[in-house]
Formats: structure tokens, sequence, C-alpha cells
């Protein structure tokens, strides 16, 4: 059973908000200021200040400890997937650190630079944002008042802290929705995935999701050359010497070409990244390849660049250093799609080569909903008056016996329930966390529910020095799916098919209304009779069913897991296409290929 809540660690991305790291710190349970104050007589003070925004060392090392609990968590993942039976080496210290600053040197400055371009962020959603942490301590106010003191914090000092983080924010979204979309760019953009990623549809159609997909592209670049210059004309005073010399490393240059250049800062991000991508670790070899690909990427990216400046491409001035780059880069591989012209005989015969892969296949369009069956509130009961029934009888000496016995959790019912030496509390589930803290060392707690059923657990011993960390063991009865339940589902659905058939609903009430409470509502414009049904899978008696039915008919399949039904609204046969209907396609493909292969010849 999948006690554990498998949050994998975030691709780091340039700014990581100032409540990340709060909600990092909540999760862990750090006693925050006496483990990193207190113990070691440090007192508040400010490390550096970017244009005129300070940072203490309190927020440093509160980012700090958050992002390392992430980390913590992250390298017991890598460990378990890893195939190398040598310890997994985490990322050092200084990485660490080095990522923290930057990150947070990035924030002041964009937090510094909210009055200029108009940003401000209301009382109510920073109290919005407090009462969604406060929930967290199911509404007690001093345990939460508590905790907030454990991490340096007043009430006014944290929704400061708050209210910064949506400051931030605020700052990022105005800089990324400032791009200008051109309208004859984003038709050219239609031109060249219309027979992929747009196939089937105009451009009026497909114009919602070329902005979002040319919104995407290019707000990254933007947000970045924002911060670049920002950095080049910014008042960073760095006052710690220690974190002097983490700031003086970020800023020195890696490699360089023609002006544009790749500083420690760009190669720390991508150690981290490659660390978040990786089961194998950290290692000097990463680094090494790391240093390897900056250069071989400069190096390509400025050839690149060159080749579209020489075609007449124009840098765009909203993007600068790499960015700029990247941009050319962009523009240049789009160029060669779009001038590429090949002769009629050579579009024959690359036609003639694939005639089958320009027919157009059988395909139907439709949509789906239904749910997979479900234990009900009375077979929750008869799991609950079970575990409740086994309790009675347990004590710690036979708990283990009882649990191999009782325990429907494959995993840990083999070891007499066991969970480990010691288990993280972190990955667990909040009611089964919960239920741990509640129960006394050696004690056996009561019936806890949670996603996965019913919890007897018996905390063998506590981590004097780590509250997030205990040794337990636990029996979980999973509530039953009964007929009873089935049935109920199916009634429901059939009912819903005979709505839809009588026309009294339609798929946009089920698809928004909260009364159609089920679990799957999918739509798809086209499948073929090999592809998966969404929300159904791959079932070859659903996709004949599918198939069979006439336009708008609403077909019900019931499998093993759930109950369903399947209505059609569209459907294209199968069509022979001639090197006529093709042409257009077939110069297009062509022009990709053309694409990629002048990009490849690019040293």
């Amino acid at each position: 059973m999948a006690l554990r809540r498998f949050n994998k660690i975030m691709k780091p991305i340039a700014i990581l908000g100032f409540l990340g790291f709060i909600m990092a710190s909540l999760y862990g349970g750090y006693t925050f200021i006496n483990k990193n104050v207190l113990q070691q007589n440090k007192s508040e003070k400010i490390l550096a200040e970017v244009n005129g925004e300070k940072i203490t060392t309190i927020e440093y090392l509160r980012a700090y400890e958050g992002f390392k609990a992430q980390l913590d968590n992250f390298s017991i993942q890598q460990k378990q997937q890893s195939q190398s039976k040598e310890a997994i080496k985490p990322l050092p210290d200084d990485v660490v650190k080095k990522y923290i600053l930057q990150n947070m040197i990035d924030q002041k400055l964009l937090l510094s630079s909210a009055k200029e371009l108009k940003v401000g962020v209301n009382g109510s959603e920073v109290d919005k944002q407090v009462s969604e942490v406060k929930s967290q301590f199911s509404g007690n106010e001093e345990n939460f008042l508590s905790y907030l003191r454990s991490q340096g914090y007043n009430l006014t000092t944290f929704k400061k802290a708050i209210k910064d983080d949506l400051t931030v924010r605020a700052v990022q979204e105005k800089i990324q929705s400032s791009l200008k979309i051109d309208e004859s760019e984003l038709k050219k953009f239609y031109e060249r995935y219309k027979y992929s990623e747009f196939e089937g549809q105009t451009y009026d159609q497909a114009k919602p999701q070329i902005k979002e997909l040319y919104s995407k592209d290019y707000s990254g670049m933007l947000l970045n050359s924002f911060l670049n210059k920002k950095r080049d004309s910014a008042k960073i005073e760095i006052k710690d010497k220690d974190y002097k010399t983490l700031y003086d490393d970020l800023i020195k240059v890696v490699y360089e070409n023609k002006g544009y250049k790749y500083t420690n800062r760009i190669l720390n991000e991508r150690i981290v990244m490659a660390f978040a991508n990786t089961v194998d670790g950290y290692s000097d070899e990463m680094v090494s390849k790391l240093k390897e690909s900056i250069k071989t990427d400069l190096n390509r990216i400025v050839a690149i660049s060159d080749k579209a400046k020489a075609a007449g491409i124009k840098v765009n001035p909203e993007f600068s250093g790499i960015d700029e780059l990247n941009d050319l880069s962009k523009k240049y591989y789009n160029y060669l799609v779009d001038s590429y012209k090949p002769s009629d005989t050579e579009m024959q015969q690359t036609y003639e080569a694939n005639k089958e892969h320009y027919n157009i296949q059988h395909t139907v369009g439709g949509y789906v909903v239904g749910d997979v069956y479900k234990a009900s509130k009375a077979d929750e009961e008869v799991a609950k008056k079970k575990a409740e029934e086994i309790l009675k009888t347990l004590t710690p000496q036979n708990f283990a016996e009882k649990a191999k016995q009782f325990s429907e959790d494959p995993g840990s019912a083999i070891n007499g329930g066991s969970l480990g030496d010691e288990v993280d509390l972190t990955q667990l589930v909040p009611e089964f966390v919960a239920g741990v803290r509640a129960t006394e060392k050696g004690k056996i707690s009561k019936v806890i529910k949670s996603q996965f059923g019913y919890h007897i657990i018996y905390v063998q011993d506590k981590n004097p020095t780590d509250a997030n960390k205990a040794k337990v063991s636990h029996i979980l009865i999973i509530p039953k799916v009964t007929d009873a339940s089935k049935k109920d589902l199916e009634t429901r659905l059939q009912t819903l098919m005979g709505e839809l058939n009588s026309k009294k609903v339609t798929w946009d009430q089920v698809n928004t209304q909260d009364k159609y409470n089920y679990s799957i509502k999918e739509q798809f414009k086209k499948i073929t009779e090999k592809s998966a049904i969404p929300g159904i899978g791959y079932d070859a008696e659903a996709i004949k069913q599918l198939f069979a039915a006439k336009l708008n008919q609403t077909v019900p399949f019931k499998s093993e897991d759930g109950y369903f039904l399947m209505v059609k609204t569209a459907e294209t046969p199968f069509k022979e296409v001639s090197y006529a209907e093709a042409k257009d396609r077939v110069r297009l493909e062509m022009a990709f290929k053309y694409a990629n292969d002048e990009i490849e010849k690019i040293k």
C-alpha cells in the first residue's frame, strides 16, 4: 500500500517563492530557532541588500532548511530507485547555499521592481494565505502561533513574508504577460503545425491554443531577460564575508563566446536540475559533463544566431544575453521551415514512399463519463467495525502476529505491520501522522481513517531529537466494494444515459455541474481503432462498441473496474489521399526534416 506521498522535488526554476520555503519548513517540522539561532548563538542580522531589500540571517536559513528538507526526501527516493549498491552522494552544501542565495537575490530584484511596474497586493489576499497555513493546524490558534515562533516569526512578520511572496509572483506575472504577440506570427505558427498539433482545426479554432503555446515558449525567456537586465544595474551589497565568497563565485564566468556569458550561477542551477532528474545522485562526472555542455551549447547557439543575423533576422529588444541567442535560434529554425521549397519531383517521390502515412484514418470523436467502483459509506462502516473488533484483541506483544493475520497492506503485513526501523513521518499521509503524534510511545492508537482505509498503529518508538522520525507498525483494513455499491453507480449512470438520449441533459451540463459527481469526464476529438479511450484505456470491446455506435448514441460499458457511458459525437471515415491533396503537407514535413538536418550541421 502506497502510504508515502511520493512528492518528487520540483524541477528548479528561476524563482522559488517565500511561501514555498515556508510550507517546506512547515511539513519538515523544524524547530528552526533552536537549531539555527539559539544553538549556534546567531543573532538576527542582514546578510545582503538588493536595491534596498534586505536578506536576513533567519530568512536565508529558513529558506535553506526548507530546501534541504526537500532534498533529503528526494535523496531517499533516489536510493529506492537506484540500481547501484553504492551510497547516493547528496548535493554538496556549497551548491545548496549558492542556489538559495541566487534565488533570494532574484526574489529581491523582483520585489524591488514592484513599484516601477505598479504591482501591489491587498490585505485580503494575504489573509487568505495565512488562513490556508493556519488550517494545517486544524484551526488551533496557539499551535499555529507556537509554530510561527519556532520559525522566527510573529504574526506581523509572517504576514509580511507572505505579502512579499505574493508580490514577487504578481511581478513575475506582470512581466510575463507583457509579451507582445503579433497576429502574423500566430498565423505562421498555425501554418507550420496545422497537420500535427492543430490537425482538423481552423486557425480561429486553434488560436487560443497557439497563444498559450507561444506564451509558454517565450514568457520564461522574458522573465530571465528582465532579471539579467536588473542584475546588471542593481545595487547588490553582500554584508557577510562568507556569503560574499559564495556570491563572488556565482558571478564568475564559466565560458564566454562573442560577449555572451555563462556564469557559475547558471552552472549551479543546472547542477541542481540535473540532481533532481537522476537517481544516481551527485558526482564530479556530472559537473564535468555540465561544464562541457555549457561550452557546447553556447558555441552552438552563437553559431546558429550568426546564421540568423546573416539571413536578415532581427534581434528582439525584449530579450537579452543568452535569451537573445535563444530567440534568434528559434527564429532561424522557423525561417528554414518557412523558406524551404523542394521540387515537385522530390515531393512526389516522398509522397509515393509514404502513401499510407497521408491517408485519412478512420477516427471518431466523443466523450466519456463514468467512474470506477468505490466503497460506499456502508462498505466503509463494515471495514471500520472490523478494525475496531481487531483493536479489542491487540497488545504490543501480539501486534506483529495479528498484523500478519489481518492487515491488508501487502508491503508491511508480511513484516508484522512494520514500516521499517525508523520512518520519516513527513512522507506519510496526514491522518496517519496525526495518529502517530497522538499516540504515546509503546502504545497502540485508536482506529484511524485515511484515503487507504482504516489503520491501527503501534508506536514502538519515537526519535527524541527529531519529532518527524518514529518506529511504527500498522494494521490496515481496506473497505471492500460490495455488489450493492456497484449497482448504485450503474443505476445512476443508466438514469443519466436516459437523460442524455432524450436530450434533457447535455455534455456541457455533465462536464460543468457538480451534481454529476463522476471522477471521469473526458472529451476527445479523434481516436483510432487502435487508440486508448480517454478515462477507460485501451479495451478492444469498448472500442468495438464505440465505433459501431450511431452518432450521438450513448453506449454503456462495464469493465472490471467501473461503469462508463460513451458517446460518439463525430466520425471521419477512412479515405485514400491523392498527391494533389497531400502536397502541402508533404512540403511541410520535408521542410521540418530539412530544418532539423541544417541545425544539426551547425556546431
